[in-house]
């Protein structure tokens, strides 16, 4: 029986100096014969350090859960997404152009609104010396009067539906100028790329209390992203008061949708090459006195640098004079 995929989603982002710890969470249903002993995770992206994946099994809710047994990463190619595609330039343009029209339709509107709101009867005409007044007009004034005011109506209901008309093409052309926008940092594999799977194995379900459903958690460094700090200062107009904004610019080309997810951002190497210490052996004989100490050992890598702001920012203090002995009597 294949492995199922498994959908997953990024919920989490803690992005370092240089790099960043993913959080891709992906859920699963309890079946009948219980939870499958083997599951994929795909779309992962092709820089992550495999060395540093990890995974945890969750319940969702009460009972309990099979534990994670087996862990491997492979390549796959993915489903592409529907929500990932680029527009085209003719979709762009049918929407630019659908913007334009709904906009002269309304211009149109205005002013035909406008022309009819002048309509008006006029007034009685003189009359020549030395004869009657001419008869009112009333007949014709009302029909004027009703005419405008269902012209009024129709034009109205006309400016509500194209002023909808041009939200919705306006909403149209945004989406797709965001999904450009987005298209260089989450996008679909091409035909000659590859993503990286999760190939995960569980253990047997549990006879006792089973959860009906639990939750895969999977945490992977990747390389391509980082962060920069961005300072605002806003001043009131009396300048004698401001607002100090720390900002942070957040970059990342791994091929994942980041937006909407927790991001946390830290100033620390998420990895730096150490030495491990050495052990004593263990040896079978007479008792041996331990080896002697060094009492020294050499600092870490970086440590020099610990203080370097404060050695740049700040001008060194001066130095106390030394305390003297008091002179002899």
């Amino acid at each position: 029986m294949p492995a199922p995929t498994l959908p997953s989603r990024v919920t989490a982002v803690t992005v370092f100096r240089r790099g960043a710890m993913v959080t891709r969470t992906a859920t699963l249903e309890r079946g009948d014969d219980g939870f499958p002993s083997l599951v994929r995770v795909e779309g992962l992206p092709l820089l992550l350090d495999d060395g540093s994946l990890q995974v945890a099994v969750e319940p969702e809710g009460d009972g309990r859960v099979p534990l994670a047994r087996e862990l491997r990463v492979t390549l796959a190619v993915p489903e592409p997404d529907a929500d990932l595609r680029p527009p085209t330039d003719e979709e762009l343009e049918a929407a630019r152009l659908a913007v334009a029209k709904s906009k002269a339709r309304q211009s149109d509107l205005a002013a035909a609104l406008e022309q009819v709101s002048a309509l008006a009867p006029g007034g009685r005409g003189t009359p020549e010396e030395g004869k009657p007044p001419m008869a009112s007009p009333t007949e014709a004034r009302l029909a004027l009067l009703t005419f405008r005011r269902e012209r009024l109506e129709g034009l109205i209901a006309a400016q509500a539906e194209a002023l909808e008309a041009h939200r919705l093409a306006s909403e149209r052309l945004a989406t797709l100028e965001e999904r450009q926008r987005r298209a260089s940092d989450a996008r679909n594999p091409r035909s000659f790329e590859a993503r990286k799977a999760a190939v995960v194995g569980l253990s047997p379900t549990p006879t006792e209390d089973p959860a009906g459903r639990l939750r895969l958690v999977l945490r992977y460094f990747v390389p391509g992203a980082r962060w920069a700090p961005s300072y605002v200062l806003r001043l009131e107009p009396g300048l004698e008061r401001g607002t100090l904004e720390l900002r942070a610019l957040v970059g990342q080309a791994t091929g994942e949708r980041w937006s909407s997810v927790a991001l946390t951002l830290s100033t620390a190497n998420p990895q730096q090459w150490t030495e491990l210490p050495e052990l004593r052996s263990m040896r079978i004989g007479r008792a041996q006195p331990p080896p002697a100490r060094t009492g020294w050992r050499p600092p870490p890598a970086g440590a020099d640098l610990l203080y370097a702001d404060f050695d740049r920012d700040l001008p060194p203090r001066p130095l106390a004079p030394p305390e003297l002995p008091p002179p002899p009597p």
